[in-house]
């Protein structure tokens, strides 16, 4: 039933003797000038009788739902029929859902605009709840129509960024204020009380900025069950950190090094089901940005001070313009007493190519390219004898980027293009035409790669998204929903089965999901039976590993996006791609070999940790057998891109087969 004919079917009158009540579900972290438009709008239709706000759970940036709902209750306090309720579901649809299955009769309607895909969900709602189908409640009294406004959402006006002249929105809002940017927070709210805007601005301050410092200036190091969920928004705005150790010692790392730890998609919580609709769109459509090759190699970061290459490895070593850095002809003797001697070696000789290279000419200006030690060249050190995975058959060193960084190390701005690394590029291209260089590294910048067409993209886009639909009906989640509110809603559906107490529920589910540990164990427990008690304790020792196991659906969609994308690239490293292909396709079919012997044993001293190394390595061959099997290796590790703002890669399936390969080759098995 249209929109018309809804006006049509219910009169002007008869809707104002009846009174509609108008649900607007949502994270309000903050509500916005966007979002009072909307509510204005309602209010001054007759037909409406109540406003009913609905603020779920969660936090967003140290946003939590009791701080949303004063915000809310202040700005709405002058506009009527608005009721503000705070509710326990996490997805504006599944609330939407709830309050219509528990509501009295009369006449609902869902708030939005005819403008964007709000409409279609809306239009969706109401079609399930019309009579005859599953959600249906008409024969009790109860009707849900459509009664949208048609308006354009309303749009930033008065900023001084790229966000001008965009829709509201409160993402942009909490970024303001980590920025410190009252001025540019202020379009966000343009028919409010200036008290007001600084009433919300005072909430928030020290709430956002507190988030925003802790989350940003603290070394992450994400992996698939193992993420730091303690983190709300994941900002990564320091995208690439590197590990200090705890005695206040540089960490060497072997892999990662200064350009530290990418997010594969899965690993952002905060990443919603609209982003990563698009997300896949854009992947299989050959429209992500700034994409260059994820090399399987090691890093390093080189700056020139004083006519001579030093080199780092942590964080530290980055502070003070390179204080503690490794001069050329010193990373040997100062890597770690752990380092392999193969990696040291390797890193020796890459270090004294750089300093080779780099220097040739004694050219002056690189030292203000350098900024004497502010400026990092972010570099992949590709050498046989330390390869990962991809066999590249020659020693290289590909140049990522530059990175600026301040007196504590950390990143305050990245170079990909431009005059600088131009002239970088050109110092070293001119001093490798001397054939009399003695080096073994060609060093180049990384490639951009380019996209083939798929075949059949639209028929694989079709089914990925499918997939992902699939995934979002099932637990009620709509585009606006994030990944967290994925693990909290299938946290919720498991833990119905085991726990009685809802309350109980509700809080494991804002501690596991959300990481919001107000209470402890011994806390929650209380009031349910022992079994109980002891199940819950159990679980949560533990809860890291369930979480990836509910992530799996994620990373199967993600596995076959990449593997799609990775087979259909040209201009990367590998030289020779079938070559490279079978070379991992090899050393994977070695590694699945190990482990059928592996699981055979019968001499097992622990069996629980046994049992525990098992289903590690169950769970790297039934990603694989996910994404389509060995079929789907592809000679390269992935690819790093930039989406709304923040890095990620696409790996296919590289890191169940490199798990499967390092359990062997570090030891695990024994």
């Amino acid at each position: 039933m249209s929109f018309k004919s809804i006006r049509n079917w219910l009169s002007e009158e008869s809707q104002y003797d009846k009174g509609v009540t108008v649900l607007y579900p949502g994270g309000f972290k903050p509500m916005t000038g966007g979002h009072l438009d909307l509510i204005r709008r309602y209010s001054e239709d007759p037909a409406v009788d109540v406003i009913r706000v609905l603020i779920g759970p969660g936090v967003r940036d140290g946003i939590d739902q009791d701080k949303a709902a004063r915000i809310a209750e202040r700005l709405t306090s002058g506009i009527d029929k608005v009721i503000v309720e705070k509710v326990q579901w996490p997805s504006p649809v599944l609330t939407a859902y709830k309050i219509i299955g528990e509501a009295d009769p009369g006449y609902y309607a869902l708030a939005a605009s005819t403008k964007g895909d709000d409409y279609k969900r809306v239009q969706d709602f109401v079609m399930k709840h019309s009579s005859g189908q599953k959600f249906s409640r008409e024969q009790e009294g109860i009707y849900v129509i459509e009664l949208p406004v048609n308006a354009d959402p309303l749009l930033f006006n008065g900023r001084n960024d790229e966000n001008e002249g965009e829709p509201i929105s409160a993402s942009v809002l909490r970024n303001d204020i980590v920025n410190d940017d009252f001025d540019n927070f202020v379009a966000g709210y343009p028919d409010s009380d200036p008290e007001d805007i600084q009433y919300i601005w005072d909430e928030l301050a020290e709430t956002v900025m507190n988030e925003a410092q802790y989350t940003s200036g603290t070394p992450t190091s994400s992996s698939m069950g193992n993420y730091d969920r303690s983190q709300p928004g994941y900002f990564y705005r320091n995208m690439h950190m590197i590990a200090d150790s705890d005695e206040g010692e540089p960490q060497d790392i072997s892999e990662g090094g200064g350009a530290g730890h990418l997010m594969s998609p899965w690993e952002a919580m905060d990443l919603s089901f609209g982003e990563i609709r698009q997300l896949i769109s854009d992947s299989l459509g050959g429209k992500l940005q700034n994409v260059t090759e994820k090399l399987d190699g090691q890093n390093i970061m080189m700056t020139v001070k004083n006519g001579q290459v030093y080199i780092a490895r942590t964080q530290k070593q980055l502070k003070n313009a390179g204080e503690l850095a490794m001069r050329y002809d010193e990373v040997a003797d100062k890597m770690g007493e752990k380092t392999p001697d193969f990696i040291r070696k390797a890193f020796a000789s890459a270090s004294s190519d750089l300093q080779t290279v780099i220097t040739y000419g004694g050219n002056k200006e690189l030292e203000k390219l350098f900024k004497n030690g502010y400026r990092w060249l972010n570099i992949e050190l590709l050498n046989p004898e330390t390869e990962n995975i991809v066999p590249y058959g020659e020693y290289q060193l590909r140049i990522h980027n530059i990175r600026e960084v301040d007196a504590n190390g950390n990143e305050i701005d990245v170079i990909w293009e431009g005059k600088d690394m131009d002239q970088i590029i050109g110092y070293i291209e001119d001093a490798q035409k001397d054939d009399s260089l003695e080096k073994i590294h060609l060093i180049k910048k990384t490639n951009s790669v380019n996209f083939e067409r798929i075949a059949d993209m639209e028929k694989l886009q079709e089914g990925i998204i499918r997939s992902l639909q699939s995934i979002m009906d099932n637990n009620h989640l709509d585009d606006e929903n994030n990944l967290g509110d994925y693990i909290a809603q299938e946290l919720r559906t498991w833990l119905s089965k085991n726990v009685k107490e809802p309350e109980v529920i509700e809080d494991l589910v804002q501690r596991w999901a959300y990481e919001n540990k107000t209470k402890n164990i011994a806390q929650l427990v209380k009031g349910t039976d022992a079994n109980t008690a002891k199940w819950i304790k159990e679980q949560d020792a533990k809860i890291d590993d369930r979480i990836g196991e509910l992530l799996d659906p994620i990373i199967e969609i993600f596995s076959r996006v990449g593997i799609a994308v990775l087979k259909n690239l040209s201009g990367i490293a590998a030289s020779n791609k079938d070559s490279v292909s079978k070379g991992i396709k090899k050393k994977a079919e070695d590694a699945i070999a190990k482990i059928k012997e592996y699981v055979a044993k019968t001499d097992i001293k622990d069996p629980e940790d046994f049992d525990k190394k098992v289903k590690y390595l169950e769970t790297q061959l039934k990603r694989i057998e996910q994404a389509g099997g060995l079929e789907g290796i592809a000679p390269v590790e992935g690819v790093v891109f930039e989406y709304n703002g923040r890095l990620f890669k696409l790996t296919g399936i590289y890191l169940p087969v490199l798990k499967m390969i390092n359990f062997f080759q570090f030891g695990r098995d024994k």
